[in-house]
C-alpha cells in the first residue's frame, strides 16, 4: 500500500539514479533511530547546543532512549567507484525530495490528505561514505522530569501527562519561542534537582559541626 513514507523513499532513489545513472548497489531506507544511535554531531549539537540537558546524569540517558529519530539513509558503500559520486549534487537531490514532500504534507495533493504521516522536516538524512547529512528542521524534544508551574498551567498538562509529551524545536531558529520554553524547562529543572543534594550538604556539614562540638565538651 502506498503512503508518503514509501513515496518520499522511491522518490529519492529514482532521482539518485536518474542523475548518476543505473546505479547498482545504491541503497535508500528510512528507518527510526534512537536519539542515543546518532553521533552526537549530526544531531544533538544542533537539539541543545546549550547542553541544558545535564550531561553524564540519569535523565541525560533517559532522554537518549525516549527521543527517537526518523532517518533517512542513503548509502553509495556498495556501488562501484563511488569516489566518483558528487556527494554535493547527491544531497541536493535528497534535500529537494524532503522539500517536496513538506509541501505534500502541508498542503496534500491528488493522492494524500495534509498532515497525513510523518512530518517530513522531522527526517535527518545520512548520506554514505561521504558522512553527510541533511540536518532535521523541526525536532520533538523530550521535556525534564518535572515542569514549571507556569509551563503546566499554559499546557493544561500535569507532570504524569508529560512524560509523554514532546516538545517541538524549530533547530533552524534559535530565537525560537518554543527553544526559549524548553531550554527554561531544562533548566529550572536542573535548578530544582541539585538543591536537595545541596540543602543534603548543608545539613551534614551543620550535624557535623555539632557533634565536634559535642565532643569538645
Amino acid at each position: 500500500m502506498s503512503s508518503p513514507l514509501h513515496d518520499l523513499r522511491n522518490e529519492i532513489d529514482s532521482d539518485l539514479r536518474n542523475i548518476f545513472g543505473i546505479i547498482n548497489g545504491l541503497e535508500v531506507s528510512i528507518t527510526r533511530e534512537e536519539a542515543g544511535c546518532i553521533p552526537y554531531n549530526m544531531f544533538w549539537v544542533d537539539v541543545d547546543p546549550k547542553e541544558v540537558i545535564p550531561r553524564n546524569s540519569k535523565e541525560w540517558e533517559e532522554v537518549q532512549w525516549k527521543m527517537s529519530v526518523p532517518v533517512i539513509n542513503v548509502s553509495f558503500s556498495n556501488v562501484d567507484e563511488w569516489q566518483n559520486i558528487n556527494s554535493y549534487q547527491a544531497a541536493q537531490v535528497v534535500d529537494n525530495a524532503i522539500n517536496k514532500y513538506i509541501r505534500v504534507f502541508d498542503e496534500g495533493n491528488e493522492s494524500y490528505s495534509p498532515m497525513m504521516g510523518i512530518d517530513p522536516r522531522l527526517f535527518l538524512a545520512i548520506i554514505m561514505p561521504f558522512e553527510m547529512i541533511i540536518r532535521p528542521q523541526n525536532v520533538l524534544a523530550s521535556l525534564p522530569p518535572t515542569c514549571s508551574a507556569e509551563y503546566k498551567s499554559q499546557s493544561g498538562f500535569t507532570d504524569e501527562q508529560l512524560k509523554s509529551v514532546k516538545h517541538t524545536l524549530y533547530i533552524n531558529d534559535p530565537n525560537d519561542s518554543f527553544r526559549v520554553i524548553w531550554e527554561r524547562e531544562w533548566t529550572r529543572w536542573a535548578v530544582r534537582a541539585a538543591r536537595p543534594s545541596i540543602l543534603g550538604r548543608v545539613s551534614r556539614l551543620m550535624n557535623n559541626g555539632k557533634k565536634r562540638k559535642l565532643g569538645d565538651k
